[in-house]
Formats: structure tokens, sequence, C-alpha cells
């Protein structure tokens, strides 16, 4: 019996960890692994607004990279003020990569799976969101999920 409390308990514990480490609805700064200074934003606070990367912000309501995961560590949508990150019409190959957001709606273009395991944020098609340079204000864009590229598409989420 006192295994069992003692594995009850250590699974307690660390389904709080992974929790703790994406949490729900809660707001966020994601920040990149390459430079911890660079975190997710958008461009501007309206629908089609680029994804870029910049200093992480104060938190306030006014503070662009500030965003809110409707699913924690499975797939949902990375969501700021009512828009959400969208690859809808982007990808490796295509004309334009660069991530946007738009309104967020039932399109299966802005769901995302953010992996704590792997510290990627992927989209179905196996397409993380990049790091497009080691820059401030530089774009953030879509791309094929490649160890050769981790350090760009590695990421880590605070809590603000």
């Amino acid at each position: 019996m006192k295994t069992f409390v003692a594995v009850l308990a250590t699974a307690i514990s660390a389904a709080s960890y992974v929790a703790a480490i994406i949490p729900d609805n809660q707001p966020l700064h994601i920040n990149s692994n390459l430079d911890r200074g660079l975190a997710l934003a958008l461009a501007n606070n309206v629908p089609t607004a680029f994804l870029l990367v910049d200093s992480p912000g104060d938190g306030s309501g006014s503070d662009l990279t500030l965003f809110n995961t409707t699913a924690g560590d499975k797939v949902g949508k990375i969501e700021h003020n009512g828009l959400c990150v969208t690859a809808n019409g982007i990808g490796p190959g295509f004309a334009g990569d660069l991530l946007y957001v738009d309104t967020c709606s039932e399109d299966p273009a802005q769901l995302w799976e953010i992996s704590s395991a792997r510290a990627t944020i992927s989209n179905a098609d196996n397409n993380c969101i990049t790091v497009g340079q080691d820059a401030l204000r530089a774009s953030a864009i879509l791309a094929r999920c490649t160890l050769a590229q981790a350090e760009l598409q590695e990421w880590t989420t605070f809590v603000a």
C-alpha cells in the first residue's frame, strides 16, 4: 500500500510539473532557446499582423509578447486578445513563410502543439515556429521541423 501511495504521489507531482511548464489559458511569454532575450511577439495588435521576435514585454495589457494557449502541452491555439497564430496559406516552399495572426476561428491552421519534451511549437504538417534570425524584430517563420534547425525552433514558456 505504501508503494502505491508513493507512486501515486510521484505521478501527481509529475502531472503538476507538466501543467506548470505550459499552463492552459494563462498569460505566457514564449522565449527562444537561441536567445532568451527574444520572445514571440506581434508586430501590432490587428488581424494579419506578422509574428516576430522581440524583447519580452512587461506583462501588461498592451504587451504584444503575451499569449494564452488553449491546450497546455497538447494541440491548441496560441492566442493574443482574440488573435490566433495561424499557418493558413503559408509553409516551407511557399512564396510566404512569415507567420501571422488572424481572428481566432475553427481553422485547423490555427492549431499548434507546444511540446515540452521537444521544446518546439509545431503544426499538423510537422512545421515549426522558427526564429528567422537572431535579432530583435526579426520575423518568426514556419519551417520544416528538423534537428539541423533545432536551436532556431526551440522555445521556453514563462508565466507572465
